[in-house]
């Protein structure tokens, strides 16, 4: 029982791992594609999205960031396959996004809001990416609506044939996070 190592795709696992400043800094600059020094800050923040009402639908996420005072990440992680995700991570950002302003405050507060989402399930069968990122673009000449939503990142792990495919947008200094997709509880 000494060589137990609990994966880090594990929620208790992950969120532990994230409260290390280092190792959050490390992840968002690997999945956001940002240099490790061009993040200045990083702030964990409350994970419960407000219920403007008793009748609303509470959001619990997994792990919120603030980034550079600048960018609201939610990074979720999903092990079991969940086949409403897409409806349910939209939800999540979109509360995540309308929760930033109040009252009388202008539009030009909006932060950006980013969703990771790293699941052990295929979420797109046929598609081969194992790294996908969604935006709101215009249907026909698909340029972008706006760049303060990004739908979701999506890391697939389910599909081992492709594992490969996530390093190559990543320097490899930051290909660390690979860890997340290891099925081995060796240390290494």
């Amino acid at each position: 029982m000494d060589d137990f190592l609990m994966k880090p795709k594990i929620d208790f696992a992950f969120k532990e791992i994230m409260e290390d400043e280092k190792a959050r800094t490390g992840f968002l600059s690997a999945v956001l594609g940002i240099a490790p020094e061009d993040i200045k800050e990083t702030i964990i923040l409350n994970p419960f999205l407000r219920k403007a009402h008793e009748n609303d639908k509470l959001g619990i996420l997994d792990v919120r960031v603030l980034l550079n005072s600048s960018m609201e990440i939610d990074t979720e992680i999903q092990l079991s396959e969940m086949k409403i995700w897409a409806d349910r991570s939209l939800f999540y950002l979109s509360k995540m996004f309308a929760e930033q302003i109040e009252p009388g405050q202008k539009y030009s507060a909006l932060k950006k809001c980013v969703s990771i989402s790293i699941l052990d399930f295929i979420l797109f069968p046929g598609e081969a990416p194992f790294y996908s990122r969604f935006h709101i673009r215009e249907d026909t000449r698909g340029f972008v609506y706006t760049d303060k939503m990004e739908l979701s990142r999506c890391l697939s792990s389910g599909d081992t044939s492709k594992k490969r495919s996530v390093c190559e947008p990543f320097a490899p200094a930051n290909r660390n996070f690979m860890c997340l997709s290891s099925q081995s509880s060796q240390k290494s």
